[in-house]
């Protein structure tokens, strides 16, 4: 194996160029130490009438849920377990200084501390392009480099294609600390969007949201009772097979949990095969799905294919949506 690789990052530009040269196997069987200079950064810019220097209560505390996700983030790579494993030193490493501009509400935090801390640990454990997939990946995900693009998922898609679409739909796939990341941070962006509704502009990473960017992303649908399309990249959180039918539970930040059902009579076998792998390997998989609305709430969900099988042979007014209520009752493995 070849000696230890030094690397300094010290800006977006140069963590692409790297993780491009991983996916391309580049660093193979390479153990890396990455160093960074003046990146990653967690950037803010929230424009209003209520924002001027001032941090409201809600904000306050979506910034507080940005601290303690960057302590799961990093207690996941270096002790897999949860935030409550971190020690007063890793405490102490990882806390951010959000720096709070004159004009508007603007805070900046410096995360170059935080990435190096991962990226220590994340050399004890692994090598090559899942070394750099976790180092990188996860500080282009946790500083919200890449929200606009494309693979992103859910309601921060850009239709404009990605030079970089190619990584990150690798990375998403194949690094499990990558995709947790991206759930939670795509979460904690749509909390914070929600705590800012009334901003005229939010600068938040590189995604720039308009007051009526956010108020579509942050409302439910105005129509009472309805089905509604809400196709989008979903994690398979639970998949039980029974001899008539799959019962399958999917999650994504917009919606929550919710349960689904599939008979095998429906030709549901041409895409579960796609379904099973995302479940196994711990992948998001595109879904075409239908919501069911009653008083603005998601009550059901009905999935009518998924990306590379296409639609199955399902009327979408077939009756087959089923409560969002738990299901207690077991299945084949």
């Amino acid at each position: 194996m070849a000696g230890l690789l030094n690397i300094t990052i010290r800006s977006e530009e140069d963590a692409w160029n790297h993780l491009n040269r991983a996916y391309y196997g580049e660093y193979e069987g390479r153990s890396i130490v990455f160093s960074f200079d003046g990146w990653p950064n967690f950037n803010l810019e929230v424009e209003g009438d209520r924002y001027h220097s001032t941090l409201p209560s809600s904000l306050l505390k979506s910034l507080s849920n940005y601290q303690a996700l960057i302590g799961r983030l990093y207690s996941s790579v270096a002790y897999n377990k949860s935030g409550k494993g971190l020690t007063d030193q890793d405490r102490e490493d990882l806390e951010l200084v959000f720096q709070i501009k004159d004009g508007c509400t603007h805070a900046d935090a410096n995360m170059s501390e935080a990435a190096a801390r991962i990226g220590e640990k994340a050399v004890e454990r692994m090598t090559g392009k899942e070394l750099v997939y976790t180092t990188l990946g996860l500080a282009m995900i946790a500083s919200l480099a890449w929200i606009g693009h494309s693979a992103v998922g859910g309601y921060f898609d850009s239709k404009a294609a990605s030079a970089n679409e190619r990584v990150i739909n690798d990375i998403l796939k194949t690094n499990e600390f990558a995709l947790a990341t991206q759930r939670a941070t795509s979460e904690f962006a749509m909390n914070l969007l929600k705590s800012v509704d009334d901003a005229d502009h939010v600068q938040l990473g590189n995604g720039s949201f308009r007051n009526e960017d956010i108020r579509a992303l942050t409302q439910k649908p105005k129509v009472p009772n309805a089905k509604l399309r809400i196709d989008g990249a979903y994690e398979i959180t639970q998949l039980r097979r029974f001899e008539d039918k799959w019962k399958i539970t999917i999650y994504s930040p917009m919606i929550g949990a919710m349960h689904a059902e599939l008979f095998k009579g429906q030709s549901a076998a041409s895409c579960m095969e796609e379904i099973t792998h995302a479940f196994l390997n711990q992948e998001a998989v595109v879904l075409y799905v239908l919501g069911k609305f009653k008083s603005n709430e998601l009550i059901g969900i009905n999935i009518l294919g998924t990306e590379k099988c296409g639609l199955l042979q399902i009327s979408p007014d077939d009756d087959l949506l089923i409560s969002s209520e738990k299901e207690d009752d077991d299945g084949e493995d």
